[in-house]
């Protein structure tokens, strides 16, 4: 497949404008959708990043249609969005477009289907795009249901109106049951995950050396002191954070973030070295091991299932004892709480009416 620099695709899809500025423009798209832009100018993976920075794009003649489109789109809604990283603000359908056109790009630039699949992966995660599309398709759903209760209303031959409204309330009390069990179902899939994630942190500690791990601790104490009383870093990290919260250009933000994260890291070796004699290693921040979502979810979900089920049995099994056998309970515990100095209705005031109490 045949390859051009960005002048010359331009020229050939007779673009009007500035070609200078149109190519910086498209470095701009390029570094707000998270790609390797090494890899769009001869690079690798595993190449020097710096590298290929200075050299001329390649890009497949395949592409004429979507560098029109780009540029034609730099200023609407959608690229402001993307181009200040307010990816949540960018539609999905745009969002989808950049992702399909950059992961073909790679494809006709023939790298392979591995490191395409790796880089559309890096591209739908910084903008958020799986996350946005299931959550999209979950809203889909529920306008279904509206639209299933916008024809029902409407129906000619439908429902009566009073059975509509009967049809009605058993809608709401199936979403209603459906809302509570998803809820519940969340919260066991979040308690399953953290104490998965408790089990690996008290692993890893029980693995440490006490000795080196107390030795690590006041390492880091001091460090961190030593850099909470140092001007010039805390200068650096106070524009640090400006920058993350800020709203300016992905591709300005990233380049002076870089350099003052280069600057923090000298400053923070300067003192490792003055208190320890020695740079303090890297902290490991690989991810470890974790169950697969579907794999908790199944847990979740059984989970669920299992205490609506003893829930249930305990129900109907209470709702067989007689009024004899509940007075008798209450009588026992009572004398009972009496016995041993408890108050039996410790939360109940003397104006509450007590006698259907069970």
């Amino acid at each position: 497949m045949k390859k051009f620099t960005f002048e010359e695709l331009y020229a050939q899809q007779k673009i009007v404008g500035d070609v200078a500025k149109d190519r910086d423009k498209f470095a701009d798209i390029v570094d707000a959708v998270g790609i390797d832009s090494s890899l769009l100018k001869g690079g690798s993976e595993d190449a020097d990043t710096n590298l290929p920075s200075k050299l001329p794009w390649r890009l497949p003649e395949e592409c004429g249609p979507f560098l029109v489109w780009a540029l034609d789109n730099y200023t609407s809604s959608d690229f402001k969005a993307l181009r200040k990283a307010n990816f949540y603000d960018v539609s999905l359908e745009t969002t989808r477009k950049l992702i399909d056109w950059f992961s073909s790009i790679l494809t006709g630039l023939g790298f392979s289907s591995y490191t395409v699949e790796k880089q559309r992966r890096k591209m739908s995660a910084r903008m958020h795009y799986t996350v946005r599309s299931s959550r999209s398709e979950v809203e889909n759903a529920l306008d279904g249901l509206s639209k299933l209760l916008d024809k029902y209303d409407a129906a000619c031959l439908g429902m009566r109106k009073d059975e509509l409204a009967y049809f009605h309330g058993f809608i709401n009390a199936r979403v209603k049951e459906l809302t509570s069990y998803i809820d519940e179902v969340y919260e066991n899939y979040v308690d399953i995950r953290q104490d998965e994630l408790s089990d690996l942190a008290w692993d890893e500690a029980a693995a440490m050396d006490e000795r080196e791990a107390m030795e690590h601790i006041n390492e880091t104490l001091i460090l961190g002191d030593a850099l909470e009383k140092d001007a010039q870093y805390q200068k650096l990290n106070a524009e640090r954070e400006r920058l993350l919260n800020g709203n300016d250009f992905v591709k300005n933000v990233e380049k002076r973030f870089a350099r003052i994260v280069e600057k923090m890291d000298a400053i923070r070796r300067q003192h490792e070295m003055r208190l320890f004699g020695h740079e303090l290693p890297e902290e490991d921040i690989s991810l470890p091991a974790l169950r697969s979502p579907a794999d908790i979810l199944r847990e979740a979900i059984q989970t669920v299932e299992e205490n609506r089920a003893s829930r249930e049995q305990w129900e109907k099994e209470r709702a067989q004892i007689t009024p004899e056998e509940k007075a008798q309970m209450k009588e026992f515990y009572e004398r009972f709480c009496r016995e041993h100095g408890f108050d039996p209705n410790p939360f109940v005031t003397g104006d509450v009416d007590t006698d259907d109490e069970d």
